[in-house]
């Protein structure tokens, strides 16, 4: 028999590359990466395990994200502050990167789309 999991996010995710800043409660820089994909609820991230903080990712971190805007004749970043949580985090197949899924705290307008 097979069995179907229901989809549980609520936002579209889109397969887009921003920078993306990761800060501890204090305010210390945890690493820099770029995203693998986002939406207004969340993140997805793969980074090398060595970029990663020797004690791991916090439950809660602060990002400041900036998403690409292009129009015909500019291209500009719009970034953006806000807290999420450590949903995920996986060793992935090659043991030297580590996947993680950061979810925001309120769900942010980021006015991005495929």
């Amino acid at each position: 028999m097979l069995h179907r999991h229901a989809e549980r996010r609520l936002h579209t995710r889109m397969e887009i590359s921003c920078p993306l800043a990761v800060a501890d409660s204090a305010g210390r820089e945890l690493f820099q990466i770029r995203t693998t994909n986002i939406s207004n609820g969340g993140l997805y991230i793969e980074t090398p395990v060595s970029n990663l903080p020797q004690e791991g990712v916090p439950d809660e971190v602060h990002l400041r994200i900036s998403v690409p805007r292009t129009t015909s004749n500019t291209f500009k970043l719009d970034e953006f502050r806000t807290a999420a949580r450590l949903v995920r985090s996986d060793i992935l197949a090659d043991d030297d990167s580590a996947g993680i899924a950061l979810q925001f705290v309120e769900p942010l307008a980021l006015g991005v789309s495929a």
